[in-house]
């Protein structure tokens, strides 16, 4: 029995020596959902990167000063060091997300375009999902899938502990 994890519809592996009978046709839409993820992911890290920048930002009160090594360029251009300042970093994290909420709806199109040619209802679960994509395919969907969730909850917890922060500074 397989046990359900993960919030991405729960998770599958591939049973071995099971493989559904492979569909040309579905291929180029299997891939087209796989790059939606993998969009997805890279969306997701981004905006955990801009997250973690802007706590700094908020640690070093209001801008953030680079190491020697990250302006090295900068400073032979400018003569200064380069600041980013938290209005600037919160404003690339709303554009973030922005960007997030289309990549989310690309890849649940081509969710819905997948199950549609597979024959599968949209209220189909995660494993029943999985078990019309071809095996080889299915490895890399449920990696993709399982790295956007454990990113997702990366996120919600750096949301969290600035919120926590900034409640915090507030106080004092």
């Amino acid at each position: 029995m397989m046990a359900k994890r993960g919030r991405f519809d729960g998770s599958y592996w591939p049973q071995p020596g099971v493989d559904p009978s492979y569909n040309s046709q579905a291929a180029p839409i299997i891939d087209q959902f796989a790059e939606a993820l993998r969009k997805e992911l890279l969306g997701y890290a981004h905006l955990l990167e801009l997250l973690q920048e802007q706590q700094l930002t908020f640690l070093n009160g209001g801008q953030r000063h680079f190491s020697a090594s990250q302006i090295t360029g900068y400073r032979e251009q400018t003569n200064s060091l380069p600041r980013i300042h938290l209005h600037k970093t919160n404003e690339l994290v709303q554009v973030q997300a922005k960007a997030l909420t289309r990549l989310k709806q690309d890849r649940e199109r081509w969710n819905a375009v997948l199950r549609r040619f597979l024959h599968l209802d949209s209220d189909a679960s995660w494993d029943d999902f999985m078990a019309k994509i071809p095996t080889h395919q299915q490895f890399q969907i449920q990696a993709l899938a399982e790295a956007i969730n454990h990113t997702v909850e990366k996120v919600l917890l750096m949301v969290k502990f600035f919120h926590q922060q900034i409640i915090r500074a507030l106080r004092t």
